[in-house]
């Protein structure tokens, strides 16, 4: 269920029509690139920045650039659960709390893991993330509850304590490419649908995030990654971005909407060059 219908699959062409690019095995990629402590940045793209983009970055043939392959697949579809507590890590990362931390299950492509995710973001940027091994993508338990505690307390975070609920399902589609000469990643994000856990009475159940949008993210283990400089060279820029957070404003109009509308208008700018 989780390899994507040919339609949906145009990323993947845009790849293939590269000979030189690499396949890279998951076990591979987590050798020359793990990256669980990173630097982290964010750039919006649509479709059509895309696929101008992918054959810039792979002719830069230093980089020796590997697509993330998994039985003959490069483009895999994931589902990832957001816990929060009275929308508690939307609003630190919209206040922009230096140290902050948001808590998801994430279910890993092609019969992989399911993980328990605690992402925390230091005082200096870097983000850090923990992962518990867990059955299935589903509410948290007691036991991983002490386990998500023990790691805020590690890293020094501290909140009032309670449980924390489902509050967003995420889906999206993602390429992983490694520029393996320098240890970074680049993921490509398509296709983002949200589901809601809470409907409102007044909204729909699911829908289509910032529809035609591509989020791309640099993964490093520096604050001045390699593969970002490249993305400014061609007039892309980070933007202060979170799925998650894009996905609650979208689904509730009485929230802050201010990340959504500059996504937004980022879009329309896109639409234009």
């Amino acid at each position: 269920m989780w390899l994507l219908s040919v339609a949906s699959r145009k990323i993947s062409l845009v790849f293939d029509a590269q000979s030189r690019i690499t396949e890279i095995d998951l076990e591979s990629v987590n050798v020359v690139a793990p990256l669980q402590r990173r630097f982290d940045k964010k750039f919006l793209l649509d479709e059509k920045n895309l696929e101008r983009l992918v054959p810039k970055l792979l002719e830069l043939e230093q980089f020796d650039w590997r697509v993330l392959t998994i039985e003959k697949e490069r483009e895999f579809l994931y589902s990832t659960t957001y816990f929060d507590k009275n929308l508690l890590t939307y609003w630190d990362h919209l206040k922009g709390k230096r140290l902050r931390f948001k808590i998801r299950s994430r279910e890993y492509p092609n019969n992989g893991p399911v993980m328990l995710e605690v992402k925390t973001k230091t005082g200096r940027g870097m983000s850090d993330k923990h992962r518990l091994l867990r059955d299935q993508n589903s509410g948290i338990q007691s036991a991983e509850s002490e386990w998500v505690t023990d790691c805020l307390s590690a890293c020094q975070i501290r909140h009032s304590g309670g449980p924390f609920e489902p509050a967003l399902t995420l889906s999206y589609s993602r390429t992983t490419l490694v520029a393996v000469s320098i240890g970074e990643r680049l993921t490509i994000d398509r296709l983002l649908a949200v589901s809601q856990a809470h409907q409102a009475s007044n909204g729909p159940s699911s829908f289509d995030l910032l529809p035609d949008s591509v989020v791309l993210e640099v993964k490093s283990n520096r604050p001045r990654s390699n593969i970002s400089k490249l993305l400014y060279q061609n007039r892309y820029h980070p933007q202060s971005l979170s799925k998650y957070c894009l996905g609650i404003a979208a689904a509730n109009n009485s929230l802050d909407r201010g990340m959504l509308r500059a996504a937004e208008r980022q879009m329309r700018r896109l639409a234009a060059r």
